[in-house]
C-alpha cells in the first residue's frame, strides 16, 4: 500500500463540467495547496492521461478533439460516399449508433447492419488521419491503453490511490471499465449515487454497475442516504411507492423532517 498522504493522489470524477467546478472550489475552500487532488470530468481525466501517454499506442499526442460539427460533416460525407441515398439514414442516427457502439466499447463487424460497419471504419479512419479524437474515444483510448501497456496502467493506479466517483449509476460501460482498471490495484473507492435514478440508459448508462458495486468490491461498506432536505413528505411518499416498482433495485426508505 502506497504511503502517499497528500491530497494529489486522490482522483475525484463526475460527470459535468459544472458539477466538477463546484467541486473544485469547495475543496480550495478546505484546502487551499498547489498540491491539489484531480477533480474534473471522465473526459477531463482522460485528455489529461492521452496528453502524456497517446504515443504508446502510436498516437500524437497533440490531438484536437472532434466538435459535434466535425462529426457531422465526417458522417455525412461516409454517408454519401458508401450509402447514395441519404434519405435512408440520417447523419444524427448513424452517428448515434457509432457512439453507442463506442459507449458499450464494440466495434461492429459482419453481423451488425451494412450500413453502421462501413461508415463506423471509415469514420474512425478520418477522425485518425485528421488528428482528431471524439468525446467517446477519450475513454476508450484510455482503456486501450491501459489494458495493452499495463506498465502505464501501474504508474496511474500507484499515484491515485484514492479514487471517488460521483453519480455511478450513470456510468457506462467505457467508463465502469476505465474506474476498475484505475482502483483494481488498491481498492480505495468511494462511489456516490443512486439505482433508481438511472436515467441515462437512452446514453449508454447501466445500472448494473452501481447494483453490483459489492460484489465488485466485497470488503466495500455502504451507507444509505435515506433523509431528504429538499422535498415535503407527500412527495417521498409518491416517490418511495413509484420506484418499488423498479424491477432492479435494492430496498431503501427515503423519509424527510418537513411537513
Amino acid at each position: 500500500f502506497p504511503s502517499h498522504d497528500t491530497p494529489q493522489h486522490i482522483l475525484g470524477i463526475t460527470f459535468t463540467n459544472k458539477a466538477a467546478k463546484e467541486m473544485k472550489e469547495r475543496v480550495a475552500k478546505l484546502h487551499n495547496s498547489p498540491n491539489a487532488p484531480f477533480l474534473g470530468t471522465f473526459h477531463a481525466f482522460c485528455v489529461d492521461v492521452l496528453r502524456r501517454d497517446f504515443h504508446h499506442l502510436g498516437r500524437d499526442t497533440a490531438f484536437n478533439i472532434a466538435d459535434q460539427q466535425d462529426q457531422n460533416q465526417i458522417i455525412k460525407g461516409l454517408i454519401k460516399a458508401h450509402n447514395p441515398s441519404e434519405n435512408t439514414y440520417s447523419a444524427t442516427g448513424v452517428l448515434y449508433k457509432i457512439q453507442d457502439f463506442k459507449n458499450r466499447m464494440i466495434v461492429p463487424g459482419n453481423n451488425e447492419d451494412r450500413h453502421i460497419v462501413d461508415p463506423y471504419h471509415a469514420y474512425e479512419e478520418q477522425l485518425k488521419d485528421n488528428g482528431l479524437v471524439d468525446f467517446n474515444d477519450l475513454i476508450n483510448n484510455v482503456v486501450t491503453l491501459f489494458q495493452q501497456h499495463p506498465s502505464v496502467l501501474q504508474s496511474y493506479q500507484d499515484w491515485y490511490n484514492f479514487i471517488l466517483v460521483d453519480e455511478y449509476q450513470d456510468t457506462n460501460h467505457s467508463q465502469y471499465t476505465l474506474v476498475n482498471l484505475l482502483a483494481k490495484a488498491y481498492q480505495n473507492i468511494t462511489v456516490v449515487g443512486d439505482f433508481d435514478q438511472n436515467i441515462y440508459s437512452w446514453r449508454g448508462a447501466n445500472s448494473r454497475n452501481i447494483l453490483n458495486f459489492e460484489k465488485d468490491y466485497p470488503t466495500c461498506k455502504t451507507i444509505y442516504l435515506e433523509q431528504n432536505y429538499r422535498s415535503t413528505k407527500r412527495i417521498l411518499e409518491t416517490a418511495n411507492h413509484l420506484i418499488t416498482h423498479n424491477v432492479q433495485r435494492k430496498e431503501k426508505n427515503l423519509w424527510t423532517k418537513l411537513s
